[in-house]
């Protein structure tokens, strides 16, 4: 038994793929916070829903974030085998694979996208939806979209934090977790100032553009973070082994000009 150390996850976080990933993922969090947060005063405000009707709203959700946990899943295992074979990485199911010699950024980001182009827009039809006082379906059918693409966004960065720090994936989950709730924590913070201030539906529109506003730091990673990890690697390689390592070039090389055999050999 020992005394859980927090500096190890503030360390985590001050590298730059990680970092970026997990700015990421702590702003879309703060989306998520701010929405269920306010959906029930809204809803008895709008529309007259009283405390049963307005718990029955959140099913929407709900329901869609129980079928992106398993849809999710799926995808994000297609799009690893479909990189695999894009660069020739032979997948290794027995001995695990070496994640330095494989893009893991590039599989893991690439279907993020549509997650965020729909989360971030179905974000700015919800606000917009209750600030002109629509038809209560259709901020359910926001709800609903948004349940489903936030749930893939945050499968897609939880497990690709994970993977960027294979030897301590507890410390890598509670960086996440640190991150995202005290980002949350300022947003809710602010939240009710800016329903006052701008209305609802500015407030939405302002979350939504923040979410947007996550695309570049995403490509950055899903581009550079390849190069950064090999670089750290050997940096922190002993000497002997740092000649293999040093620069980009060596591994990537390799890999992506031959295919490669079973790993682990």
């Amino acid at each position: 038994m020992r005394f859980p150390n927090p500096l190890k996850s503030l360390g985590i976080i001050s590298h730059k793929n990680t970092a970026l990933v997990l700015s990421s993922n702590a702003i879309f969090y703060v989306k998520y916070s701010c929405i269920q947060a306010s959906l029930s005063p809204l809803l008895m405000k709008i529309y007259g829903l009283n405390t049963l009707q307005v718990g029955l709203t959140y099913l929407a959700f709900g329901i869609a974030s129980a079928l992106a946990s398993y849809g999710a899943g799926k995808i994000t295992d297609y799009d690893y085998r479909k990189t695999a074979i894009a660069h020739g990485f032979t997948i290794n199911k027995v001995s695990g694979d070496k994640l330095l010699e494989f893009p893991i950024e590039k599989a893991r980001l690439r279907t993020v996208w549509c997650y965020i182009f729909i989360s971030s827009t179905s974000t700015l039809g919800y606000g917009w939806a209750l600030q002109m006082r629509a038809h209560l379906s259709v901020p359910l059918i926001m709800q609903f979209l948004i349940g489903l693409a936030v749930t893939g966004i945050f499968n897609v960065c939880n497990t690709l934090i994970v993977d960027l720090h294979p030897s301590a994936p507890a410390t890598a989950s509670a960086s996440v977790s640190i991150t995202r709730c005290l980002t949350a924590a300022l947003g809710l913070s602010v939240q009710q100032l800016l329903f006052d201030s701008i209305g609802t539906g500015w407030t939405f529109t302002l979350i939504s553009a923040l979410c947007y506003m996550t695309v570049p730091g995403l490509i950055v990673v899903r581009c550079r973070g390849w190069d950064w990890r090999l670089d750290k690697a050997a940096q922190t390689a002993p000497s002997g082994a740092r000649h293999t390592m040093a620069g980009s070039g060596g591994v990537k090389s390799k890999n992506l000009t031959q295919p490669k055999k079973v790993l682990g050999h």
